[in-house]
């Protein structure tokens, strides 16, 4: 009897040992459980005729596209015009582009008048004019958009600098003058003397060459030609400023300006060099980043706006920093004071003298997309740390948010705050 219940026990002690090891191999070999992965959308489409007043669909000669593209932070604009079809990425940009156009429209009109033919005669028998191909030569751009804010995010690179921005003279125009006089050509005509734009470079070149050597005045030349109805950019104070500073100063002497103003604020003078010699940075782009950034009084840290917009790689990068200083400089006049500046992975933070962090982005429309996602959970984050008396934190986007990214933000406990650009722009 003890023999066979021993011999029961052993049994029963062998089958639990073989049950425990199928149960143990059973859960070394079974595949682990999935992570469910966040949901991310899909950049979307929009119709232009529903995202931008009527005055930018159609102009004298331009069209745009119905059909514009977001790649999840900016829009994508082909638009048609009576020179060649471009893709623009953003529309801060289209603004200016449509701006230009516009401009262009005139200049055309200008180039039938009979002062602009008369000027052209006598600037044929000029001292310069043998050195008419080389001022008026177009200086080289690209038609399409290079990899822009959206690829910025998350891949912030290196830059050589050194070199003059390619939007600035050459040493001959500059010798003779010419470099002068077509920044006021720029000026009575409202636009860039350093757009990449290549049209306008072209006319701009031509109009000059008549202005400089054959005494046409821009005023003149413009007075019988009728004025198009409307405006794509509107003048303010701040920017009626920074296009007289442009004006009156070749881009040396820009340079100089600008470094002074910096060190003003602290900014280390090699750093203020390597941000003002970025060959990515036009002379415009500089003066408008640093007039905006003067108009910070009292705020600490201005220098580390410097630090991201020296490692800047791309044009369309360098004017997404020219209006995000513009923005800053419109929250801490209209809104509210900002104490310091904030450092983060890619772009800039700041808080509030109150305490609030905040990121201020032009940007079109926030799509929830992975770069997005990352950048709020590394390059937002890393704003908080180490920063005492919290006391909120919010994001400011200049054009919209999706409904999941806006979800996406509020759970991570941001307040978000969209189409705020009519708040924070400078008088």
């Amino acid at each position: 009897m003890k023999a066979t219940r021993r011999k029961s026990e052993s049994f029963f002690r062998l089958s639990f040992i073989c049950l425990l090891a199928l149960a143990v191999s059973a859960l070394w070999w079974s595949p682990a459980p999935a992570v469910e992965e966040e949901p991310f959308e899909n950049p979307p489409y929009f119709r232009a005729s529903d995202i931008l007043p009527k005055n930018l669909l159609t102009g004298p000669n331009w069209e745009l596209k119905e059909m514009v593209f977001n790649d999840g932070y900016n829009n994508i604009y082909d638009v048609l015009t009576t020179y060649d079809d471009f893709t623009i990425d953003s529309t801060t940009l289209l603004k200016i582009r449509l701006h230009e156009l516009q401009a262009l429209y005139r200049m055309e009109e200008v180039k039938r008048s009979k002062v602009y033919r008369d000027a052209l005669k006598e600037a044929g028998k000029g001292p310069f004019r043998f050195a008419k191909g080389l001022v008026t030569s177009p200086i080289s751009t690209t038609k399409g958009v290079a990899s822009g804010v959206g690829s910025y995010f998350g891949n912030v690179g290196h830059s050589v600098f050194g070199n003059p921005s390619e939007r600035e003279e050459g040493k001959l125009k500059t010798a003779i003058m010419f470099a002068s006089a077509k920044r006021k050509v720029a000026y009575d005509f409202g636009v860039d003397p350093y757009s990449s734009f290549e049209p306008l470079q072209s006319r701009l070149n031509e109009i000059t060459w008549a202005a400089y050597g054959g005494g046409m005045t821009v005023a003149a030349a413009l007075m019988p030609i009728p004025g198009l109805a409307g405006t794509i950019i509107s003048a303010t104070n701040f920017s009626q400023s920074m296009r007289q500073t442009i004006r009156d100063n070749a881009p040396r002497e820009l340079k100089k300006l600008n470094a002074k103003k910096l060190k003003a604020m602290g900014v280390d003078k090699s750093l203020a060099k390597a941000f003002l010699e970025n060959p990515e940075l036009s002379p415009t782009k500089t003066t408008y980043m640093v007039g905006s950034l003067e108009l910070l009084e009292g705020v600490e840290d201005r220098w580390l706006f410097i630090v991201k917009a020296t490692v800047i790689q791309e044009p369309s990068v360098g004017l997404y920093f020219q209006r995000q200083a513009e923005l800053l400089a419109g929250y801490h006049t209209n809104v509210a004071p900002i104490a310091r500046i904030v450092e983060s992975r890619e772009f800039p933070f700041i808080q509030t003298k109150e305490g609030k962090v905040l990121g201020i982005f032009p940007i079109d429309h926030l799509a929830w997309i992975r770069s997005m996602a990352d950048t709020v959970d590394i390059s937002a984050d890393m704003a908080l740390e180490g920063i005492p008396d919290v006391t909120g934190k919010e994001l400011w986007f200049e054009g919209t948010v999706s409904a999941m990214a806006r979800k996406n933000l509020e759970a991570r406990g941001w307040t978000v705050k969209e189409k705020v650009g009519d708040i924070l722009s400078l008088k």
